[in-house]
C-alpha cells in the first residue's frame, strides 16, 4: 500500500519569524507593510496561504526549512539588483527614465529573470518604481520612496558584507 505525504499543519507567529529572519520584529513589520500584507499581532499565529506569503516578504522561503537554494538570489539581492543600478544612475524621477528591460534584464541570472521581472512589476504596484510610457515603451524611474528602501538595502548589504 503506498502511503499518502501528510499535509503539514504547521503555523507560527510574527514574532518567530522575525527570529527566524534575524531581524527585529519592527523591521519584519516595515517589510509587511512593503509588501502590502497585513500586519499580525506579534502572537498571533498565521497558516496556509497567508503564512507563506508573509515568508516570501520576510524572504524565508514558502516552507519552513526551505530558504533559497545554492547559488540563487534571495529576494533582497533581487532587490539590490534591481533598485542598486537604478539609483547609482541618477534615476530618479520622471525626467530620468530607463526602458523596464533594463530594470530586470541586467546584472540578474538567466533563471531568475522571469522572478525578476514579476519583482519589478511588484515594486511598480506598491509605488517604488513608477512608469512613464514614452511611444508606446515602458520606461521606469524610482520614487522618492524608491530611493530611500533602495539607500537602506544597499546599507544593509553593506553591513552584512563586513560581517
Amino acid at each position: 500500500m503506498l502511503s499518502q505525504p501528510m499535509a503539514t499543519n504547521t503555523s507560527q507567529n510574527l514574532r518567530q519569524l522575525a527570529a527566524e529572519a534575524g531581524l527585529p520584529l519592527s523591521e519584519a513589520r516595515k517589510l509587511l507593510r512593503c509588501a502590502r500584507l497585513p500586519e499580525p499581532h506579534a502572537s498571533q499565529r498565521i497558516k496556509g496561504r497567508p503564512l507563506r506569503r508573509v515568508r516570501r516578504a520576510l524572504d524565508l522561503g514558502a516552507e519552513p526549512g526551505s530558504g533559497p537554494a545554492q547559488g540563487q538570489l534571495t529576494r533582497g539581492e533581487i532587490d539590490a539588483r534591481i533598485l542598486g543600478p537604478l539609483l547609482r544612475k541618477g534615476k530618479v524621477g520622471r525626467t530620468r527614465t530607463t526602458p523596464i528591460e533594463n530594470a530586470y534584464g541586467h546584472g540578474i541570472p538567466d533563471d531568475q529573470k522571469a522572478e525578476a521581472k514579476e519583482r519589478v512589476e511588484e515594486l511598480l504596484r506598491t509605488g517604488i518604481l513608477r512608469e512613464k510610457r514614452s511611444q508606446s515603451r515602458r520606461h521606469v524611474y524610482l520614487s522618492s520612496e524608491g530611493r530611500a528602501l533602495s539607500e537602506a538595502i544597499r546599507e544593509s548589504l553593506r553591513r552584512e558584507a563586513e560581517k
